[in-house]
């Protein structure tokens, strides 16, 4: 599933944001 492999990236690269 690339989609929740994404998602992950995604939410990974916002909580090092914050």
């Amino acid at each position: 599933n690339w989609e929740a492999y994404f998602l992950c990236l995604m939410n990974i690269q916002k909580l090092e944001m914050h």
